[in-house]
């Protein structure tokens, strides 16, 4: 979350901005109490670092398409690259304390010897960095009564300070790290549902190093699902689209959702919805006709 001039586009109604305008140049502190909403945010060139006030949960939109869950705890911080752009649903209310910098307001030295990263970097801890954020978020709500050098001091630390995080391996905790390979699996069982899967092949989309066994564990704390379950529930969520949706026959729906057999579909289908897939699309056919036949019989 940001400043809605610098990184949302329009600030969501019922939303709180309890900060001040920030007194220095390429630098804006925003402290938002958020209510549920979609919104799309476009940084520039500010890069923005995030401490979160109350647990959150929210679901990002990915460049397949999709919408990808995240539950954070209160006290996580988050790294947006500058001409970072998305959208993002919050799903309840929460907190956050948002550090926006222009690269302009760093000296072309720092820009060329800080390696900071050009991908988000989500959900991470570090008190020292959280304390850091929490200064500044004072120094601001206060008017910067110390003035301009005190607040300049403090942002320089928190950046210097994520960056020592980020050089070390550690910065992405164990379970983030985790995470983000199950959503890459994810986004590969979605775009190969017409495919044979396999576990191996999976695993190594997602750039998976550890062993299958760990693999089926982590993916199941994420997604709830083991892989298997997964992607059966994915090919039968497809399947159901393109049965109300496509002209293609059963058959043909079955094996282009990857499916081995007609039979092995049609009874997963009924187990799933209740019914065999063929009623299904006959009774679909049937409620879209009903309106056309009121009309001709006026």
């Amino acid at each position: 979350m940001g400043r809605p001039q610098a990184s949302l586009i329009g600030l969501p109604h019922g939303w709180v901005d309890l900060s001040l305008e920030s007194k220095l140049d390429g630098i804006e502190i925003t402290h938002l109490r958020a209510q549920p909403c979609e919104n799309e945010y476009s940084y520039g060139s500010s890069f923005c670092i995030s401490l979160l006030k109350g647990n959150a949960e929210i679901e990002n939109l990915k460049e397949s398409g999709r919408w990808c869950h995240e539950a954070l705890m209160k006290g996580a911080l988050s790294f947006l690259p500058a001409y970072a752009s998305g959208r993002t649903k919050f799903l309840g209310n929460t907190e956050a304390v948002n550090l926006s910098v222009n690269l302009s307001w760093l000296h072309e030295e720092d820009i060329r010897n800080l390696p900071l990263p050009s991908e988000r970097i989500g959900n991470f801890r570090d008190n020292t960095l959280a304390s850091i954020i929490d200064d500044i978020d004072r120094d601001n709500i206060n008017g910067s009564p110390f003035g301009s050098t005190y607040p300049e001091a403090l942002i320089l630390s928190a950046i210097y300070r994520f960056v020592a995080l980020q050089a070390r391996s550690p910065l992405l905790p164990r379970q983030y790290r985790s995470d983000l390979a199950i959503d890459r699996a994810r986004d590969y069982i979605h775009e190969n549902l017409s495919f044979d899967l396999t576990l191996t092949s999976i695993a190594s989309a997602a750039s998976w190093n550890a062993g299958l066994g760990s693999f089926i564990r982590a993916f199941k704390a994420y997604s709830g699902q083991t892989p298997h379950a997964y992607i059966l529930e994915a090919r039968l969520e497809r399947a159901l689209v393109l049965l109300n949706t496509s002209k293609n026959t059963v058959s043909e729906i079955a094996f282009s959702c990857g499916f081995s057999s007609l039979s092995h579909f049609s009874t997963l289908f009924k187990q799933r919805f209740g019914i065999p897939p063929k009623r299904w699309r006959q009774e679909q056919t049937a409620q879209q006709s009903q309106p056309n036949v009121r009309h001709r019989t006026r």
